[in-house]
């Protein structure tokens, strides 16, 4: 399916190089002296926790890593803006881990393989019993969502 998509789009830009110009009702530019800067701190643990999130959300399969540390970073700027602060801190990722599980949940119920996956990698360590524990599932749908995962070589 997806091969017949990029098929489909390869030949499209063949026929139509120009993709179509959408205007949008945004004005032309926003004024320099309306801009305003936040400043992201060079923390190894701001930036350690973040990645963390980032590919959390990657495993959960709700965005990419990379898009999901752009997201991250954005909500950081956006609350320390609506604080009154130039300065991103510590606070701003405190504020971001409270709202992190809803975010997780955000495009829709998890299905039991993300879920599986997700609890898979985050405890790599910890015997089957115990994830099966923290899972909630039963013990033959955790066997059978890992027999799943590791035929996709997921895990």
């Amino acid at each position: 399916m997806k091969r017949e998509i990029l098929q489909f789009r390869a030949k499209r830009a063949n026929k139509n190089p120009q993709p179509p110009v959408i205007k949008l009702p945004l004005p032309e530019r926003i004024e320099d002296d309306k801009k305003v800067e936040i400043a992201f701190p060079e923390s190894k643990e701001i930036e350690d926790k973040i990645a963390e999130y980032a590919l959390e959300l990657d495993d959960y399969q709700v965005q990419s890593c990379v898009r999901a540390q752009d997201y991250i970073k954005t909500f950081m700027r956006a609350n320390a803006l609506l604080n009154g602060r130039k300065k991103v801190t510590i606070s701003d990722l405190l504020l971001y881990d409270l709202v992190h599980p809803l975010f997780l949940n955000s495009m829709g119920e998890l299905g039991t393989e993300n879920r599986v996956l997700s609890l898979i990698k985050k405890h790599p360590e910890k015997p089957d019993k115990e994830i099966i524990k923290m899972s909630s599932l039963s013990k033959g749908t955790f066997y059978k969502y890992k027999k799943i995962l590791q035929g996709k070589g997921l895990i």
